[in-house]
């Protein structure tokens, strides 16, 4: 949930309690829809922007006091009791302790473990393999996928290339995942699957 909405229902919550208790006279409804005018208009003011959170509950602390002296000042409407603004400024207070809280939480987190980099395939490379295309011959494509043009040249089984780099770009061949690699074969580069490389 955004703060902005968190605000609309602490007061809310206030309100509710307010009408809810016999000995305090309830507040009119005016004084309520003031507190949330005092809102930013737009909530994307909340969650973005060069301030914190915390200093934005800062100015809603006080809008709070402004509506508390509008509320005291006009002559139409009956003032409300001051524990109103005082409840609505202890759950401000509250929210308060808690964004600091979790702002130095997610600023220290307590087991904030870099993950390892991940793998680099193209590590140890360029290196030697033997084509495994079961008895058949290989053909290169130019370039890493599956609708590129071919090479017209034949690589017999069991022949001995370079692999140069290996592609991000892989498919599922023969039940097993695939990625290109950029082989040579006697000056020819071009790219096939490893899965018809062995690598000894």
């Amino acid at each position: 949930m955004s703060l902005f909405n968190l605000i609309k229902n602490v007061v809310k919550k206030v309100q509710e309690k307010n009408a809810a208790d016999p000995n305090i006279k309830t507040a009119d409804e005016s004084v309520f829809k003031n507190m949330i005018e005092k809102l930013p208009t737009k909530e994307a003011e909340v969650e973005v922007g060069t301030e914190s959170q915390n200093e934005w509950l800062e100015k809603i602390a006080k809008g709070v006091k402004e509506v508390q002296t509008q509320n005291e000042a006009d002559p139409h409407v009956e003032t409300a009791d001051a524990s109103v603004f005082a409840d609505m400024m202890r759950e401000i207070d509250d929210l308060k302790s808690k964004v600091a809280t979790y702002e130095t939480n997610a600023a220290n987190p307590p087991s904030a473990v870099t993950p390892p980099p991940a793998p680099n395939p193209n590590a140890g490379l360029p290196m030697k393999a033997v084509t495994n295309s079961n008895g058949g011959s290989l053909q290169l494509y130019k370039e890493a996928d599956m609708g590129s043009p071919k090479y017209d040249l034949f690589i017999p089984d069991m022949s001995l290339i370079t692999v140069l780099q290996y592609s991000d770009k892989g498919i599922r061949l023969d039940g097993q995942d695939s990625k290109f690699v950029l082989i040579d074969y006697n000056g020819t580069r071009g790219w096939t699957f490893d899965t018809y490389l062995n690598f000894n």
